[in-house]
């Protein structure tokens, strides 16, 4: 309490108090020893100073008091001397602690480094641990003391680690040679085992280079535990090598056994279609082909498999894997040369003989494709069917025409007599660089629903997903409806061409596929030529919107404008802003806001009119009108998607293919893209001269292979 009231004001004003301030500081002066550190001297020859300084007031009248600090200033005489000295030896201090750091550090530093990895294991002797916890704490105190610097304590700290270090080794010492003897046998053990097949497997490389990733996690494994091993030899530490060496005799074996079977399933997936291939072949499903090399192939595997525990050979059976694959390779390239050029006589017995052939081989028709006019053959095949797959071979079959036509594997729900011929007969309408060559096409599903068609698109997934009724009666009748009913511009798209609303919601998906991979709207973003769409934050529409419809300026004594743009944000948001802490915590003053006259002003309306309706409908949806009505000076803000806000230029509708176009660019790129590729895009559009282009270079690219 003393040293606090000496620091306030004036400092001590009552003589008592001063007197036993200044003796206690007397006290601490006189018990200072050569031995303390620097520091410790300097604080307490600071401390005294600032006691004589605190007690100047009463000293002026009280004899008693001066009396006293006149023997604490002659105290301070010696303690000057002193320190004066310890500045002197502090050098001499840290060259000592250094000259033994270097002698006994290396041992110090290794050791304290196997305490903190728990090296040392939990089935020591207790004598031993009580000396490690004693070395522990010394350690932490010296790296303390060497950070400061404080040479002198840290030559005490090692003074106290040397002697433990002593007592450690006269402890260690049995357990360590114990350890040394249980180790020699488990090593001797591992010699003959796991060491004898590992270690030449992996300087052979047998085991891949770099190491297959099924092999791993083994041969990590093992390379640890090698390691403490050669360390403990090396540095005669032997529990830790212990340790390690008891780990890898009894998980060693596992992890490479374990490895193996890893390695020969991944061999069993790949083989089963090459095995059913192989079927065929015995069975004459592929008359004229050659199926010798591949089933010399097949039996080197096999061979291969059956000494793999025994010689680790992986590299050499993956090798013979990629042989095995290539031979296949070559029978289905064979198969299908013989397929296209030898032919059926009519479409509806090449089908026939195709089905026959993918019940052997899922991946044949790929091969076909492959071969020039082997495209053109699949889709003779596919129209032959009358747009009807009626019977499970005709669907098999057309199902993988599309995977080898245009690239996506199809789920397996809903795939019906007509859907699978319609969708094949949509895919075909665009260009091979958007399909077969898009690794953003990967799966289409498909959902039959009883009469409102959808669909959706997965972004960095390559999906499609629809949502579609019967591709017959069904969407016929939707299709008519489009044409009838004048709200619905889609229906200027389904008129004088065989196509249906199927068509176009399917091209819509495979636009957005396209888009996902060249990337294209993301490219455009803000550039009017492509309607001008950019992403915003509420709070950045809020702003747009009390600025331009004068929200901020006529209700500027509701509030701040940081109020207004928190109303505004929660309408937008659907939100009650009266309700809403976010908003009233803003509100300033003593009058509450006028929350009628807000929620009655024009900005506040078009906030309603730009935000979803639903999870579907929105702005978009109410045409030209109400675009220019709501729109923000030149552009049109709305909510797109749950809590996605956009915006676009009112001129872009000038060129507008459907109202849907206008929820978000990438609907802007699908909606036309499907105009395009069913002849409905005005050459005006500005998409035009650039899907002519892919569409052309496609062209172009495949003339060239033929």
């Amino acid at each position: 309490m003393l040293e606090h009231l000496a620091t306030q004001g004036p400092g001590l004003t009552a003589e008592k108090d001063a007197v036993t301030l200044l003796d206690l500081h007397l006290g601490r002066v006189q018990g200072c020893q050569p031995t303390d550190a620097l520091a410790q001297l300097i604080e307490v020859r600071d401390g005294a100073r600032q006691a004589l300084k605190s007690t100047f007031a009463v000293r002026t009248t009280s004899v008693l008091a001066r009396s006293h600090a006149d023997a604490l200033d002659n105290a301070l005489g010696p303690l000057e001397r002193l320190i004066d000295q310890a500045h002197a030896e502090a050098p001499t201090a840290q060259q000592t602690f250094e000259q033994r750091w270097r002698q006994v550090g290396p041992r110090v530093e290794q050791v304290l480094k196997a305490i903190a990895a728990k090296s040392f294991g939990a089935s020591l002797p207790a004598e031993v641990h009580t000396v490690l916890a004693r070395l522990e704490t010394s350690g932490g105190q010296l790296a303390k003391h060497r950070a400061a610097p404080d040479y002198v304590r840290a030559g005490q700290d090692l003074d106290l680690i040397e002697k433990d270090l002593a007592e450690f080794d006269k402890v260690y010492g049995p357990t360590n040679d114990q350890a040394r003897k249980d180790y020699l046998v488990v090593k001797s053990n591992l010699e003959k085992g796991l060491l004898a097949q590992l270690e030449p497997a992996l300087a052979a490389g047998k085991l891949g280079q770099p190491v297959f990733g099924f092999f791993a996690d083994a041969v990590n494994k093992y390379t640890e535990a090698k390691a403490l091993m050669d360390r403990g030899e090396k540095e005669q530490d032997y529990p830790p090598a212990l340790k390690a060496a008891k780990s890898l005799a009894t998980s060693g074996p596992v992890r490479l056994k374990g490895a193996l079977n890893d390695f020969r399933q991944d061999w069993q997936l790949r083989e089963a279609p090459i095995r059913s291939l192989l079927d065929g072949l015995d069975q004459g499903a592929f008359a004229g082909v050659d199926g010798k090399a591949l089933k010399t192939a097949m039996q080197q595997v096999t061979q291969a498999l059956k000494t793999l525990d025994a010689d680790l050979e992986v590299a050499a059976a993956r090798a013979l894997f990629e042989q095995v694959e290539q031979a296949a390779a070559e029978v289905r390239e064979a198969i299908a040369k013989s397929f296209v050029k030898g032919g059926a006589k009519t479409p509806k017995a090449a089908r026939a003989q195709a089905v026959a052939m993918l019940k052997h081989d899922p991946d044949v028709m790929k091969a076909v494709a492959d071969e020039p006019g082997g495209g053109a053959l699949i889709d003779t095949m596919v129209q032959d069917l009358g747009g009807k797959a009626k019977d499970a071979d005709s669907k098999a079959f057309v199902r993988a025409a599309i995977t080898a036509r245009f690239g996506p594997e199809l789920g397996n729900k809903d795939l019906t007599t007509k859907y699978l011929p319609r969708l094949y007969k949509a895919l075909g309408m665009v260009p091979a660089s958007h399909t077969l060559d898009n690794p953003m096409l990967r799966t289409i599903n498909r959902d039959r629903t009883k009469l409102v068609p959808s669909g959706d698109y997965e972004d960095g997934k390559g999906v499609i997903n629809l949502q579609v009724p019967r591709t017959g009666l069904v969407d016929s009748m939707v299709t008519l409806a489009t044409r009838i009913l004048p709200e619905k511009l889609m229906g200027k798209m389904t008129t004088g061409a065989d196509v249906t609303v199927f068509d176009l919601l399917a091209l819509h998906e495979v636009g957005h596929a396209v888009d996902d991979k060249l990337q294209f709207m993301n490219g455009k973003a803000g550039n009017v030529t492509y309607g001008g769409w950019q992403k915003h934050a509420v709070e950045e529409v809020a702003a747009a919107l009390g600025t331009a419809h004068g929200f901020f300026k006529d209700c500027a004594g509701e509030g701040s404008k940081a109020f207004l743009t928190a109303y505004l944000k929660a309408v937008l948001e659907k939100k009650k802003p009266q309700a809403e802490s976010s908003v009233t915590s803003m509100a300033a003053g003593a009058k509450a806001p006028n929350w009628k006259a807000l929620a009655q002003h024009a900005a506040v309306e078009v906030a309603e009119n730009i935000r979803l309706k639903s999870s579907d409908k929105g702005l978009w949806d109410r045409g030209d009108s109400a675009a220019k009505k709501y729109a923000i000076g030149s552009s049109v803000y709305q909510e797109c998607y749950e809590g996605q806000w956009v915006s676009y230029a009112l001129s872009a509708r000038a060129s507008k293919v459907t109202d849907y176009q206008f929820r978000a660019d990438g609907e802007w790129y699908a909606e036309a893209y499907a105009a395009f590729f069913v002849g409905k895009l005005p050459a005006s559009h500005p998409l035009y001269p650039v899907l002519t282009q892919d569409k052309q270079s496609t062209a172009a690219a495949q003339r060239a292979a033929r």
